[in-house]
C-alpha cells in the first residue's frame, strides 16, 4: 500500500512539475528551450541556497555545507526533470501499429510473387495444364489477390490513423457473392473434411465493406471446419431475415462443439476457449470478426446452438 501511494505522489509531482513548466514556457517564449529553463531554475535555487546558508549560519564552514548541499540538489532536480523531459514515451498503440505496418510492407512482396507465379503455371509456362488443375490455379490465385486486397487496406494512411472504433466506409455488399468467395477460399479445407456449407434462401445485400465481409465469413466458416471434432463431417448452415427496415439478421450455425465456458473472452484479441487445446490457431478470429462487424454499424453475438454446436447472430445494415 505504502508503494502504491508513493508511485501516486511520484505520478502527481510529475504532473505539476510538467504543469509548471508548460506555464512558465507560455508566460516566457524564451524558456521554450527546455535546457535553458532548467538551467535558470538551477541557478536560481543554488543562488536560494546561499541566501538561507547565510542567514542560516555564521560559521563559514557550515554556510558553505550548505551552499554545497543546495547546489547539489537544484542540479540533481534540473537533471531529473531534463531526464523525464527527454525520456522517450512508448504509445503502445502506435508501437502495434508500427508492427502492423511493417508485417503488411513486408508481405506484399510475396504475396505478388505468389500471384505471379500462378498466372505463369495457368499460362502453361510449365508444361500443360488440366482444366482442373487451372481451376484449382484460379481458386488460389483469388485468395492471393484478396490477402493482397487485406495487406493494401492495412497499409492506408486512413487506417492506421483512425481509431479502433472508428466505423468503415460502407458500400453496397452482396453477401451471396461474398460467401461464394469464401467458400472457394476455403475449398482445400472442405474437400479435406468433407466439410457442407447450407445457404437456406437467399442472402440479403447489405451495408458493409468487402474485404471485411470476406474475413468475417471467412473466420466464421473456418472456425466451424477447424474445431468440429475429428470423425464428424462439419455441417454448417446460413440463413438470414430481415429483423425491420433498417436491419438484416444473419446465422451460421455448425454441429461442433459448441460454445467454451469462457466464451466472454472471445471477443478479446489472443483469448482462446478452453476448448481449443490441441487446435492450432492464435486466439484472433473471433475477436477480428466482433471488431469488423463493430466497425460495420452491425452487432455479434456467439450463443450454444439448439441442439448442439454453436450459433452466431451477425446483424448488419440492410442496403
Amino acid at each position: 500500500m505504502q508503494a502504491i501511494e508513493r508511485h501516486a505522489r511520484g505520478a502527481r509531482w510529475s504532473e505539476a512539475s510538467h504543469a509548471s513548466l508548460t506555464v512558465i514556457e507560455r508566460a516566457i517564449p524564451a524558456f521554450r528551450d527546455r535546457s535553458l529553463l532548467l538551467t535558470t531554475l538551477a541557478v536560481i535555487g543554488a543562488m536560494g541556497g546561499l541566501l538561507i546558508a547565510a542567514l542560516l549560519s555564521r560559521d563559514p564552514r557550515e554556510a558553505g555545507a550548505y551552499t554545497v548541499a543546495c547546489l547539489m540538489i537544484g542540479g540533481s532536480i534540473a537533471l531529473g526533470l531534463r531526464g523525464r523531459e527527454v525520456e522517450p514515451r512508448v504509445d503502445p498503440l502506435a508501437e502495434a501499429q508500427q508492427q502492423m505496418r511493417e508485417v503488411a510492407h513486408d508481405l506484399k512482396a510475396p504475396l505478388l510473387t505468389v500471384t505471379s507465379y500462378l498466372e505463369l503455371i495457368a499460362d502453361g509456362a510449365f508444361g500443360a495444364v488440366s482444366d482442373d488443375v487451372r481451376a484449382a490455379i484460379a481458386r488460389a490465385a483469388a485468395v492471393s489477390e484478396r490477402a493482397q486486397t487485406v495487406v493494401s487496406s492495412a497499409l492506408r494512411p486512413e487506417a492506421l490513423d483512425a481509431p479502433a472504433a472508428a466505423e468503415a466506409t460502407r458500400v453496397r455488399v452482396d453477401m451471396n457473392r461474398v460467401l461464394s468467395d469464401v467458400l472457394g477460399a476455403l475449398n482445400c479445407s472442405m474437400r479435406e473434411r468433407h466439410a457442407t456449407v447450407a445457404v437456406e434462401g437467399t442472402l440479403p445485400v447489405v451495408l458493409g465493406d468487402d474485404a471485411s465481409l470476406f474475413r468475417v465469413l471467412e473466420n466464421l466458416v473456418q472456425n466451424s471446419i477447424k474445431f468440429c471434432p475429428d470423425g464428424t463431417v462439419p455441417q454448417i448452415g446460413i440463413r438470414s431475415r430481415r429483423i425491420d427496415g433498417a436491419t438484416f439478421e444473419v446465422t451460421i450455425t455448425d454441429n461442433g462443439p459448441g460454445m467454451p465456458g469462457d466464451s466472454d473472452r472471445l471477443i478479446y484479441r489472443g483469448a482462446r476457449g478452453d476448448n481449443a487445446a490441441g487446435t492450432a490457431g492464435h486466439g484472433i478470429g473471433l475477436a477480428t470478426v466482433a471488431r469488423l462487424v463493430t466497425r460495420m454499424g452491425g452487432t455479434v453475438r456467439f450463443e450454444d446452438g439448439v441442439d448442439r454446436g454453436t450459433l452466431v447472430r451477425l446483424t448488419l445494415p440492410a442496403a
